[in-house]
């Protein structure tokens, strides 16, 4: 960011920030996309250990699978991934933000 000394460079600053945001936003989704699509195998490798303790299938870790591959349970999984990002995006809308940016200053009284 670098020196703002008038409107015009003040309003570039602006749109700079804007689609800097919005690239954040991008990957932002696509983490969380990346999230809901793998959370089962994540979930099932930390409880597992490395891939030379997976492949000893015991019956836990065969039991672990089978949970983290239930329908109703990757759903539940995801609903929740999505509460988690839409509490985010609540934290970082850009409608907001825009808003806040150009609220004219209130004039004073002398």
């Amino acid at each position: 960011m670098g020196k703002i000394n008038n409107l015009h460079g003040l309003e570039l600053e602006i749109e700079k920030m804007r689609l800097r945001m919005r690239t954040i936003e991008g990957k932002l989704d696509d983490n969380l996309t990346g999230l809901k699509e793998n959370y089962g195998m994540m979930a099932f490798n930390s409880v597992v250990g490395s891939e030379k303790k997976a492949k000893m299938h015991s019956f836990w870790s065969n039991m672990a699978g089978k949970l983290l591959e239930n329908p109703k349970l990757q759903n539940n999984i995801g609903k929740w991934v999505d509460k988690i990002a839409d509490r985010l995006a609540d934290g970082i809308d850009p409608e907001a933000a825009g808003s806040e940016a150009e609220k004219p200053e209130p004039k004073r009284e002398p």
